[in-house]
C-alpha cells in the first residue's frame, strides 16, 4: 500500500527521530512511500529559518528524499482540491498535502491533529 508523508513525518523519518511511533517506522520501511513536492519546499524553508537541523546539507538531504520516495507534483486538480476542503487548515502546504492525499486516494502519515480531524482524509499515526 502506498502512503503520503506529511512534511514533519518525512523529516523525522529521514532523520530517524525518536518521535516516530513503531507503526510509522514500519510504514517507512515498506515500499510505496510518497511525498508532495510541497514537502521538499517546506523542509528547505524550515531549514533556512533554523527551525530544523538536518544531518547533511539541505541539497543532499532533498536528493536523498527523492531517491527513496516518489515525489508527487502539484497538479491543477490538486490545486483546486486544496480549497474545496473548506476552512479546516490555514497552512497552505498542509492543504496541498491533504489535497494530494485525496486526489491520489492515499492515507497520510501525519501527527497533525487538524489533518486527523478532517473527516475527508485517511490519516495514520499510532
Amino acid at each position: 500500500m502506498k502512503h503520503l508523508w506529511d512534511t514533519h513525518a518525512l523529516i523525522w523519518g529521514m532523520e530517524q527521530d525518536a518521535q516516530m511511533c513503531p507503526r510509522v517506522e514500519m510504514i517507512a520501511r515498506s515500499p510505496g512511500n510518497t511525498v508532495s513536492c510541497i514537502s521538499l519546499w517546506e523542509a528547505a524553508c524550515l531549514r533556512n529559518l533554523g527551525r530544523i537541523k538536518l544531518s547533511i546539507p539541505i541539497e543532499k538531504w532533498l536528493d536523498a528524499v527523492a531517491e527513496c520516495v516518489q515525489v508527487l507534483p502539484i497538479t491543477p486538480r490538486i490545486a483546486a482540491a486544496a480549497y474545496e476542503l473548506g476552512p479546516f487548515h490555514g497552512d497552505p502546504a498542509d492543504r496541498l498535502i491533504a489535497a494530494t492525499g485525496l486526489v491520489y486516494g492515499l492515507p497520510i502519515v501525519t501527527r497533525d491533529r487538524k489533518l486527523h480531524d478532517c473527516p475527508k482524509l485517511d490519516c495514520i499515526w499510532e
